[in-house]
């Protein structure tokens, strides 16, 4: 038996002052005990929509119009809020979007814990240190953080806090959505990849919503992709990679560029999601669509099986298992790439920029931060001895993990940082060459 049943759900928006919208229409999947299962999409697509729906925590104007939501046997659609109490954090938990402010600041970490197992156990006093400790453990965190305030831990030791807690009653299903906004790569990575091994060992299933396509074929086992409110094409991780079926989600596959290669090549969906209040006729990818056919314009595919997935795309039906359905003659080839515009770099257009001429110069650009409290003056050197040249026409990333010092290079040379000075840069200074017309004249 599946530990999560979606069927039919339906979820729609009545603001007083606009039209009604159907977020989410129609959608039907399972999740089985312990699978990892992903959810992409565009924004706006209705993905955290459709999981606020899942954890029963829609506010208004949104509300459940239609289909159910089954909890391991239990239909949990329509239950009021404290017969949901028992799901909450025993069976059910989340990470949310921007959770790295959903810490209450006022309390310490160790009493946040603590509310929720006292609340959800039988433990108490040294029980439920003991217990903070483990999850600590689980999510590599000194146990001096127990104490501490939310303000006073980093983006990513907030977000593993988050990450113990949601685990803190050892749940069997967690909802991650976006779970490592605003952190930097190094951090992401370190926290995904902690999920994935604590998913492995603790056995909880796991709904993975998130932009980051390269992220989600890596962890998940099977993915959801989602357009306009609806499922478009479910698959195998590895298929989905090797093999998508519907155009949409070939166009979201071909935005995941390597940059290792030679030539990097980025394509992208041309045009925007429909309005949902005033859906189009047929399907609702059809007007982004390269390889629509007369039938995509009038007639809204179903989410139907097709090879080990399903998929809702008439051409690719047409494609892979019904070669008799109307509009055949018009579909060409299986493709496995998105047919539209591309964004193309090479590693010789690299070099012909770096020929060009310099249009800003910096040279051996230091800055220090000096805190005084009270008697105890300290000093942060958070920038030293950077040196670098943007060329004309050329595109130069700046990159490194938090608090490497990015920012406060880039808000120096936009002149919002002051304090560049001899003794801040012995021998350098920045310098910025640029042709203004109407200066020059001035």
């Amino acid at each position: 038996m599946a530990l999560l049943e979606v069927q039919d759900l339906q979820i729609r928006y009545e603001p007083k002052r606009h039209a009604p919208v159907d977020a989410v229409s129609d959608v039907s999947f399972a999740i089985e005990p312990g699978e990892f299962v992903g959810l992409i999409g565009e924004s706006g697509s209705g993905k955290t929509t459709l999981g606020m729906a899942l954890l029963r925590l829609l506010e208004r104007p949104g509300r459940i119009a239609g289909g159910k939501i089954i909890f391991n046997g239990t239909d949990i659609t329509t239950l009021d809020q404290d017969a949901l109490r028992q799901y909450r954090w025993t069976d059910i938990a989340t990470v949310f979007q921007g959770s790295m402010n959903s810490l209450n600041p006022v309390v310490r970490v160790e009493g946040q814990f603590r509310d929720v197992i006292e609340f959800h156990t039988e433990l108490r006093g040294d029980a439920v240190l003991d217990r903070i400790k483990t999850l600590f453990d689980m999510v590599f965190i000194e146990h001096k953080f127990i104490g501490a305030y939310p303000h006073e831990l980093s983006g990513g030791m907030k977000q593993r806090v988050n990450l113990a807690l949601a685990l803190a009653i050892e749940p069997r299903f967690v909802l991650l959505d976006e779970p490592t906004t605003g952190l930097d790569v190094v951090v992401q990575h370190n926290i995904l990849e902690n999920v994935r091994k604590l998913q492995t060992e603790l056995g909880f299933a796991v709904l993975f919503i998130s932009h980051d396509i390269g992220t989600v074929l890596d962890l998940s086992d099977r993915i959801l992709v989602m357009y306009a409110g609806k499922i478009v094409e479910e698959q195998k991780a590895d298929l989905l990679l090797r093999d998508p079926m519907h155009p949409y989600a070939k166009g979201l596959l071909g935005s995941y560029g390597d940059p290792r290669d030679e030539t990097v090549r980025i394509t992208y969906v041309p045009g925007r999601p429909p309005d949902l209040a005033h859906r189009p006729e047929g399907c609702s990818f059809a007007p982004r669509c390269p390889e629509k056919i007369a039938r995509c314009l009038t007639i809204e595919p179903p989410l139907e099986a097709v090879g080990n997935g399903r998929v809702a795309c008439h051409v690719a039906k047409i494609q892979r298992a019904d070669a008799d359905l109307d509009g055949a003659d018009e579909v060409g080839p299986i493709t496995r790439v998105f047919v539209g515009p591309q964004f193309v770099k090479s590693a010789s257009e690299s070099e012909v920029a770096l020929d060009r001429e310099a249009v800003l110069t910096v040279d051996n650009v230091s800055k220090t931060f000096t805190q005084r409290r009270g008697t105890k003056v300290t000093k942060t050197e958070a920038v030293k001895n950077a040196s670098f040249v943007l060329h004309r026409g050329g595109v130069t990333a700046l990159v490194g993990q938090s608090g490497s010092g990015k920012s406060t290079l880039a808000r120096m040379i936009t002149g919002e940082v002051h304090g560049i000075t001899p003794d801040e840069t012995p021998g350098g200074g920045l310098t910025m060459i640029v042709t203004l017309p109407t200066a020059a004249g001035s």
